[in-house]
């Protein structure tokens, strides 16, 4: 799920940007669609600076381009039997693990081997493990900050 235009991190409830990785979901001249990029530098506005990849270099972009990279695809993270997920909804079996990479099965074909996939390829894909969920990092607020959020005031009822 991508971020929302026009807002920037703060608005957009991101904590810990600094230690997050992102996916670029719509790319512009500097990243590629599919690019894992870290935050260089937030100037709180809705396009900061991100480093590429291998941090050969930092360009800005709007946070609306991208959204958080999945997690669990290393060599800790993925396990000989776990379900992978394509953005479509098609799965496959992971049938071995290696240092850099996994062998999986064909989609919906869990017994047979289909092809070799580095972690790098799979994230870029936008694959995930089936079960993993996103982490929703909890944000407290007091009522006069959602109501200074929100625009008007905010009263508290029992439901």
């Amino acid at each position: 799920m991508t971020f929302t235009k026009n807002k920037n991190a703060e608005a957009l409830g991101i904590t810990n940007k600094y230690k997050r990785k992102y996916r670029v979901v719509e790319g512009n001249g500097d990243f590629k669609k599919g690019e894992i990029i870290t935050l260089k530098r937030d100037d709180d506005s809705d396009c900061p600076w991100f480093w590429k990849e291998d941090k050969s270099g930092y360009y800005s972009i709007y946070w609306y381009r991208l959204e958080y990279a999945p997690k669990g695809f290393s060599k800790l993270g993925l396990s000989i039997g776990d379900i992978i997920v394509r953005e479509d909804g098609d799965e496959a079996n992971v049938l071995e693990v290696f240092e850099n990479g996994f062998m999986k099965s064909y989609w919906y074909n869990f017994d047979d081997a289909s092809a070799y996939y580095t972690f790098k390829e799979a994230i870029k894909e936008g694959w995930k493990i089936k079960g993993e969920e996103e982490e929703d990092e909890v944000k407290e607020l007091t009522v006069k900050e959602i109501s200074e959020k929100l625009g008007y005031e905010v009263k508290i009822i029992k439901e």
